[in-house]
């Protein structure tokens, strides 16, 4: 639809084209977190890269988890899950309800967790399957009858009102979700867990591999969370993004916790040099 010189081109102006329109300016000012903690990790412990993890989160807060490659952060969202066999360590939900230490995802989807996961494809659906199987798995037992029998019905309704919250664009609620692009399939893992209603939502990578169109839609829904009373924890390679979302971050480097930062306290540097840390320390 255009071509430009690329010096005399704005980032703002290469979006409005691609998307058909200007982005909504992001807010400045997140909501004020509850007092009420959410999600307690405590001396978490999984495999080679999760070795000590204690972290809080509270109602209506997003916490960032930040960190270089294979700092453990992927691996700690999947011991919270119970996708990975924790050795150690402790998860309290509300206070008042621990995960069982040998845990399966069932669990940690009862207590009212849910995760996106880094890989959609490998990890977050059922790409030959529709939108709609993939959009109401968390609650496929509340559309069962007599013994059985899903409610078809129920179903597509269920993954229509998902699908119009997060803008999915589909032809309908039954086509298959590998004919969707990668924003759309992601928006269709995150209906999952609206459908659910789970109160703590964990996401590993949330906007890594879709267009900018959708990377704004996302991050609005995360505020909108939030600011519905959800412990929300994102997980991300871009420090921007989550200087740019979060409450809190927390940085890992090395399997563990290195460093905590709130707004007035975080630049790139700082955040750079706790993801460092863990190895500098090891080696001297």
């Amino acid at each position: 639809i255009a071509s430009h010189r690329a010096a005399e081109t704005t980032p703002a102006q290469l979006v409005r084209e691609m998307v058909g329109h200007d982005l909504p300016e992001r807010p400045t000012a997140l909501g004020q977190a509850s007092a009420k903690v959410a999600l307690r990790v405590c001396n978490l412990r999984a495999g080679e890269r999760v070795r000590g993890v204690s972290f809080e989160v509270r109602r209506g807060e997003i916490l960032g988890i930040s960190g270089l490659i294979g700092s453990g952060r992927t691996e700690t969202l999947r011991a919270i899950m119970g996708a990975d066999r924790a050795e150690g360590g402790e998860i309290w939900v509300d206070e008042t309800m621990p995960l069982p230490f040998r845990r399966e995802p069932a669990d940690a989807v009862r207590a009212g967790v849910g995760m996106v996961p880094e890989d959609r494809k490998q990890d977050g659906l059922l790409l030959p399957q529709s939108v709609r199987v993939n959009a109401t798995l968390a609650i496929v037992n509340r559309h069962a009858r007599f013994g059985g029998w899903l409610d078809a019905a129920a179903e597509t309704d269920a993954a229509a009102s998902g699908c119009r919250r997060l803008d999915v664009r589909c032809a309908s609620v039954e086509q298959p979700v590998n004919e969707l692009s990668g924003g759309n399939q992601q928006k269709v893992v995150i209906a999952r867990w609206l459908a659910r209603g789970c109160d703590v939502l964990l996401f590993d990578e949330p906007t890594r591999g879709i267009d900018v169109a959708a990377k704004e839609t996302i991050y609005a829904l995360l505020r909108e969370l939030a600011g519905e009373g959800k412990a929300v924890v994102v997980v991300s390679s871009e420090l921007t993004e989550l200087m740019a979302l979060c409450h809190r971050i927390a940085v890992m480097s090395a399997g563990r916790i290195a460093a905590e930062f709130l707004p007035d306290e975080w630049t790139q540097e700082k955040l750079t040099h706790a993801a460092f840390s863990g190895y500098l320390d090891a080696t001297g």
